[in-house]
């Protein structure tokens, strides 16, 4: 009682002078102090949340404004970092915005290697190589040109925020780790899926932003990423609830993102598109699937290539 009664007078002498306990203007003064509480914490709330939304389309406007600053094949180096273990091998390429070039890039994705994939034989998938791939890019690149990172299956870390790896899984229901692995396996889970090897990896074989900044030398300013894991997306400045994965709120919609990103980003850079990207990293999990269907329909060239076409009633690339 003692502490109640030191509490309120505290409370009212805030206000003004103390008045009688039980009065009309006691009851008042709480009320106040009550009110000016509730809304100091609706305003913190409000501010917090305008705070959110703000970050949130910062993010948006930040690929807004590298397609609409309008990304002209000529005037731009596209760095297209894909690494993948085809066959227990490793492999890495790059191509510069040649639409013919990437799509056979792309085409890799499928399984089928081009001249433009170097295999562990003569270009293993390493740290150190991928960084001095990034370096002679951005060497060869005009200053006044961009440079873009694009980069897919790649078990690479741009600024993880994440957890220390652990030698066990992580409690999510889809995970694909975020370091690189040259020989060493990739860690792969499923929660509901425990009996699934656990693969182990070391960390410093993760690459970060900085090292990336360091690669492209003074040409910080124009070095656009695009990231298009389709398990985990740790683009520059984009967290993940804005990027396109995480609006794949299911295991099929989450499979079909990966290369629905990559479609997406060629035609961009091929056609001049603007404003697809950034619409895209806003679906959400409903929209996903007529997007999908959209985008992968016979109609779209992109997706019909000089190899394999996509089959509408059983959802995924054949072999023609």
């Amino acid at each position: 009682m003692n502490k109640l009664l030191a509490t309120a007078t505290f409370g009212i002498a805030l206000l003004g002078e103390p008045v009688e306990m039980g009065s009309f203007e006691h009851q008042k003064t709480i009320e106040d102090i009550t009110s000016k509480t509730r809304n100091i914490l609706e305003l913190k709330q409000k501010q917090d949340h305008e705070k959110k939304q703000k970050d949130h389309e910062d993010k948006i406007r930040l690929i807004r404004d590298a397609i609409d600053g309008s990304i002209d094949p000529k005037e731009t180096r596209v760095l297209l970092i894909w690494v993948s273990e085809y066959k227990y091998l490793s492999w890495i390429g790059w191509a510069v915005p040649d639409t013919r070039e990437m799509r056979r890039l792309f085409r890799t994705r499928y399984g089928i290697p081009s001249k433009h994939i170097y295999s562990v034989k003569d270009k293993q998938a390493t740290k150190r190589n991928i960084l001095g791939m990034i370096n002679k890019v951005a060497l060869e690149t005009p200053d006044d040109k961009k440079i873009i990172i694009y980069y897919s299956w790649h078990w690479i870390a741009l600024d993880s925020k994440w957890r220390e790896a652990k030698k066990y899984a992580w409690d999510y229901e889809w995970y694909i780790s975020t370091y690189y692995s040259d020989y060493k396996y990739v860690r792969v889970a499923w929660k509901n899926k425990p009996s699934r090897k656990i693969r182990i990896y070391y960390k410093d074989q993760r690459i970060s932003k900085t090292e990336i900044d360091e690669a492209v030398w003074n040409k910080q300013k124009n070095l656009i990423i695009v990231d298009a894991c389709y398990a985990w997306a740790l683009t520059k400045n984009i967290s993940w609830n804005s990027t396109i994965v995480a609006a794949s709120n299911n295991e099929v919609a989450l499979w079909y993102s990966r290369s629905l990103f990559s479609w997406i980003i060629m035609d961009v850079i091929s056609s001049g598109r603007k404003n697809t990207l950034w619409e895209a990293v806003t679906w959400s999990g409903e929209e996903m699937t007529d997007k999908i269907r959209e985008w992968k329909s016979p109609q779209n060239p992109l997706v019909e290539t000089k190899d394999f076409k996509y089959d509408i009633k059983k959802e995924k690339f054949t072999k023609k």
